[in-house]
């Protein structure tokens, strides 16, 4: 079942098997792994945003984002799918370097995760792929709160997991 952005305000205290942000006609896959958590303060205007190295500015493709959580509710993971990321482009790595992270980033702070992938189709890179592992409760609500910032500036909508 879809929401738009007042569903996911409902939603967000249950505790589904697999939900996700994504843009409107896209669907999430599901993975998991290992990330870190930042709270280091940042001005309240800091627009969210998701980067594939510390000092990259804002990354512009809008990934398809897949959570998981365990059905006790203390450790879930998060998946981000890029399918044309800008750090993909010919000559981005000679020019700025390799892709060592994702660093999830608002007013709160940064989380970062070095679990990132990339997909190859005949020899050139077509997506990226990033797994962030929320280790407790207080993670996964830091988790939601970047997300609900992130799915209002960027137009995403929040589809649920089915009751069936």
């Amino acid at each position: 079942m879809c929401f738009a952005r007042s569903g996911f305000e409902r939603m967000a205290g249950r505790i589904p098997m697999r939900v996700g942000f994504r843009p409107y006609s896209v669907t999430p896959l599901i993975t998991t792994r290992h990330r870190t958590l930042s709270t280091a303060p940042h001005a309240t205007d800091v627009v969210p945003s998701i980067a594939f190295r510390q000092q990259d500015p804002a990354e512009l493709a809008v990934p398809d984002v897949a959570l998981t959580r365990s059905r006790d509710g203390t450790t879930g993971t998060a998946t981000f799918r890029f399918d044309s990321a800008t750090v993909l482009e010919r000559d981005d790595i000679w020019e700025n370097g390799l892709v060592t992270g994702m660093w999830l980033r608002d007013s709160e702070g940064e989380m970062v995760t070095p679990d990132v992938s990339i997909t190859w189709v005949q020899g050139q890179p077509k997506g990226i792929m990033a797994i962030l592992v929320l280790k407790n409760e207080k993670e996964w609500q830091r988790f939601m709160r970047f997300m609900e910032r992130y799915a209002e500036e960027h137009s995403l909508a929040f589809a649920g997991a089915s009751d069936s």
